[in-house]
């Protein structure tokens, strides 16, 4: 089967998009389907040297317009910027985008013949070159949801213009699909109480993590020394929250006589307390991970009582290690207290009992076992993944 993917951005931009579209395309092309992916051209300095494209798809089709991101994206243009975000693109930013992977799918689509089309958000805009694609060329829709759209406080809308673009553009893409996927089980909860019409072809396929992206870490979990605990964080600065607590994190443990190896794996500059990794493979990050003794994670606060779930927690749950939650409690926070000890950071935080887990070591900390911890894998994601594609009769 000929399967396109069409996303925002893709390997190797690291980014929410392409980490999801990343991850459908591995599962795909392991069962054997052929995945060519529609996306734009990567853009900024956040591209890992050892993350190419082709290693996560047959072929990868750029779209073009990188003069108009460039306008969009530079720092020296923050006026076009922001007269895009509130007057051109409606209903959103990546309005312009959605335009230009249309113009590039009209070129190829003559030398193609595609299956499936699978499409995830956000950006949601992209949902409208896939609207336009599904009616022009007749090719099954699946519709892949990150997040909710539209309802819910986490929705920003620029005005009362931009939302009932939003809403329109949803209208139409919830007509337009062949099948939905939400991916967290309250996402997926109240999306069908939402909109109960399309109960029958809405699916749950949370994000996981690759059990094969586990095998072969022992260059990694050798212990350098018993007396120095490692803290690994995955993830951006969140507008510099993220850096200031790790530095607090390592300030209080330090004040408990624990020396602290702390690194972060993605755009985070150096700092005096700990080292930058940059943007890594995935095999890499999940070596770092496994053989931390301390993990990090940050949620913003406008995702209390959401159903979000971080797509690193499923690599935080499977490495067992202490967790130091910071944010609001929510799906993911629920998520991670069923497999790891979860300390809190905003609710009050014992630093005693932190410091005494860390010296009782790895497993005294798992909640589970390695192996019951599976069926949150990617490969065990791709039941749901058959079942879809059976629904559209390909």
């Amino acid at each position: 089967m000929k399967v396109l993917i069409l996303t925002e951005s893709f390997a190797p931009t690291v980014a929410g998009p392409s980490e999801r579209a990343v991850a459908i395309s591995r599962l795909l092309r392991n069962a054997g389907h052929r995945v060519d992916v529609l996306t734009m051209r990567p853009f900024g300095g956040n591209s890992a040297k050892d993350y190419e494209a082709l290693e996560y798809a047959d072929s990868v089709l750029y779209a073009g317009g990188d003069g108009i991101r460039n306008l969009k994206y530079n720092k020296k243009f923050k006026l076009v910027s922001a007269l895009n975000n509130w007057f051109v693109s409606l209903p959103g930013p990546y309005w312009i985008e959605s335009v230009l992977l249309w113009r590039k799918f009209k070129k190829v689509a003559i030398a193609n013949h595609w299956d499936v089309m699978w499409v995830t958000s956000p950006p949601h805009e992209v949902h409208n070159a896939a609207i336009k694609i599904k009616s022009e060329y007749g090719i099954p829709y699946v519709m892949d949801l990150r997040d909710p759209w539209v309802g819910g406080k986490r929705i920003r809308t620029r005005s009362k213009i931009h939302d009932w673009f939003t809403s329109r553009l949803f209208s139409k893409a919830i007509k337009a699909a062949d099948s939905i996927v939400t991916n967290t089980p309250g996402f997926y909860s109240e999306f069908v109480g939402q909109n109960p019409q399309s109960a029958s072809r809405t699916f749950c396929i949370p994000n996981g993590y690759f059990e094969q992206d586990a095998v072969g870490l022992a260059s990694y979990l050798a212990v350098e020394s018993k007396s120095v605990f490692k803290l690994v964080y995955s993830g951006s600065a969140y507008q510099g929250v993220v850096p200031d607590k790790i530095e607090l994190v390592i300030d209080r443990l330090n004040c408990l006589d624990l020396l602290i190896d702390a690194e972060v794996i993605g755009p985070l500059r150096h700092s005096r307390q700990y080292k930058s990794l940059g943007s890594l493979s995935p095999h890499a990050s999940m070596g770092h991970v496994m053989s931390s003794d301390l993990l990090f994670l940050h949620m913003p606060y406008d995702a209390e009582g959401q159903s979000v779930m971080s797509l690193k927690s499923y690599i935080y749950a499977r490495s067992g290690a202490i967790i130091l939650y910071s944010g609001p409690k929510n799906e993911t926070s629920d998520f991670l207290e069923r497999y790891s000890k979860v300390y809190y950071l905003d609710y009050g935080i014992d630093w005693g009992e932190v410091a005494a887990a860390l010296k009782q070591g790895r497993d005294s900390n798992r909640k589970i076992s390695q192996n019951d911890i599976v069926d949150q894998s990617w490969e065990s994601r791709m039941t749901v993944i058959n079942e879809i594609l059976q629904s559209l009769g390909t």
